[in-house]
């Protein structure tokens, strides 16, 4: 029950942290969650970062989350899956120019040793 804690802990901080973006923060939101990545995804997640372009024009993006669920676990392989629902506030143009939406993120986990890192986290 502790380790399905954290698993369930971890997703609701990645989520948020992930899923909130301005394009004047030079991607800080991914840079910020990639200690809880494993190799494999911060590798790619950087390789993002270096080459991806911010939009002129203001973008904002504000994530919270809903509800956590545990879709799969296998502790004997050493990965899980959990579906994370969030709401998210999108801002165009101006921080005033709100549009809300609802979308879950399903993130993989994988066990390094005793600790889990997320290795996949895809919008759906």
């Amino acid at each position: 029950r502790v380790q399905a804690a954290d698993v369930t802990s971890l997703s609701k901080t990645f989520a948020e942290r992930y899923g909130s973006y301005s394009n004047e923060s030079n991607f800080a939101n991914l840079k910020d969650v990639l200690p809880l990545m494993t190799d494999a995804f911060a590798e790619r997640t950087r390789s993002f970062i270096e080459t991806a372009v911010a939009p002129d024009t203001y973008q904002g993006v504000s994530t919270r989350v809903i509800s956590v669920e545990v879709v799969s676990r296998d502790e004997t392989q050493g990965k899980s899956t959990v579906r994370v629902s969030t709401q998210r506030e999108k801002a165009v143009d101006s921080p005033q120019n709100i549009s809300v939406r609802y979308e879950d993120l399903l993130i993989t986990f994988e066990r390094v040793g005793e600790e889990w890192f997320v290795a996949a986290a895809v919008w759906q």
